[in-house]
């Protein structure tokens, strides 16, 4: 993999911080938390977050996560479901957002950022690095049309931002027609050939146009490509 960054930045209800971060190579740790030169919980001060929240290291093929914080965290891998995270997890993507709790009322995230990587199976609790898996078949199927993108990055466009949006909530289809200009029985059959092009891939039961799980489905397979525009950071 390319280069890689811990970031670390707080949403509250007054303000979003900007992300302080800094490079990491393969193989070194970087400890996260309220007393750590990556600081959490300190601006506001939260001491709902542990002075030693959590230890990330980069791996070969991604990052493993150890988490300390006595209150937990969520994994938000970009484009994949939250999970709320074990002792250890092991994860084999280029973008993760991992939200520490502490107090309900401001968000602490720490950002793992990869610049290349390679997708794989959604996160999974291991104490052990996991094998890289094998590619995607998503090269030997028919790309999705432009107009199906399209209609896919509107709807779940809080699901594809990155840093994560949380909670992230899909649009109302009459607001996404409207904002493409096109009819509702329109936008319906975008996304209708949009599942069934997941369901080809591999999702395993069926669900409405509207359940994200069918976007997470392409996102795996190499359908929508992770962003390459990140936020501006501080380096530290």
């Amino acid at each position: 993999m390319g280069g890689r960054w811990v970031s670390v930045y707080t949403v509250s209800r007054a303000r979003c911080s900007v992300p302080r971060g800094r490079r990491v190579e393969v193989g070194e740790a970087v400890l996260v938390g309220r007393e750590q030169r990556l600081s959490i919980g300190t601006d506001p001060p939260d001491k709902e977050v542990s002075r030693r929240a959590l230890i990330v290291t980069a791996t070969e093929t991604g990052w493993r996560i150890w988490i300390l914080n006595r209150n937990g965290a969520v994994i938000h891998p970009w484009g994949q479901a939250p999970q709320r995270a074990g002792d250890t997890t092991t994860l084999t993507w280029p973008l993760v957002g991992i939200r520490v709790l502490g107090r309900r009322s401001v968000q602490h995230w720490v950002l793992l950022e990869a610049d290349a990587g390679t997708r794989g199976d959604e996160p999974h609790e291991t104490g052990n690095e996991a094998p890289a898996p094998a590619p995607a078949p998503a090269d030997r199927l028919r790309p999705l049309a432009t107009m199906q993108l399209q209609a896919l990055r509107v709807l779940f466009a809080d699901c594809l931002r990155w840093p994560p949006s949380f909670p992230a909530e899909q649009r109302q289809l009459q607001q996404v027609a409207n904002r493409l200009g096109v009819g509702i029985g329109g936008l319906q059959e975008r996304l209708r050939e949009a599942r069934k092009r997941a369901t080809e891939f591999g999702l395993g039961r069926n669900v409405s146009i509207t359940d994200p799980e069918y976007l997470f489905a392409l996102v795996r397979g190499g359908f929508l490509p992770a962003p390459t525009a990140r936020p501006f950071r501080r380096e530290i």
